[in-house]
């Protein structure tokens, strides 16, 4: 009887067995594809919140809520002379083209005529080369000199930002004598 009985309770522990397998490989299964949608859905906000469409948007409507609230008025060219130029300010923008941070993030010639639009009128550059070499093209990007290492996630063509730059301020100052400012890094 206790042989019988020893049988019976192999036979139901191996049952069990199985079917835990059998259930277990389901969950797994089960398992495996929620860690794979979450994989997905993590990576997708990971590439949204780094695309250059939202980060130049985000920067873009930071620079109008700026526009909103400046106070800057064109003086009359007869009060002008009756200050020294130690008496206004100018505005300035450095890397000017970029739309966040001043690294390893996208220049666009959108936040440039913003930045324009926000009022500055001396504007700095760095200026590198697109490759190494005399067919060098020159190239606005954030980075280092030595070693000529760019550090933004894309380049502009520096006659692209000169276009930008003309095509604002010839409507803006059609009728003014005023100008704007650039300075760039030495080019090699």
């Amino acid at each position: 009887m206790s042989s019988i009985t020893s049988r019976q309770v192999n036979t139901v522990n191996s049952i069990n067995k199985n079917d835990m397998f059998a259930d277990g490989s389901e969950y797994n299964y089960n398992m495996l594809i929620m860690i794979i949608i979450v994989a997905l859905l993590i990576l997708s906000l990971f590439l949204f919140f780094f695309s250059q469409r939202f980060r130049v948007n985000r920067a873009l409507s930071a620079l109008d809520i700026y526009i909103k609230f400046q106070n800057m008025r064109s003086m009359k060219v007869s009060i002008l002379k009756n200050y020294r130029l130690c008496d206004f300010y100018v505005a300035s923008s450095y890397n000017s083209v970029l739309s966040g941070t001043q690294l390893f993030d996208y220049a666009t010639t959108d936040m440039l005529k913003k930045v324009i639009q926000t009022g500055a009128r001396y504007l700095e550059f760095q200026i590198f080369g697109d490759q190494y070499g005399p067919d060098a093209e020159p190239v606005v990007s954030s980075g280092y000199k030595q070693g000529e290492w760019k550090l933004t996630l894309n380049t502009l063509y520096l006659e692209d930002v000169i276009k930008t730059i003309d095509s604002i301020i010839d409507p803006m100052f059609a009728k003014a004598h005023y100008e704007v400012a650039i300075k760039t890094n030495e080019v090699n």
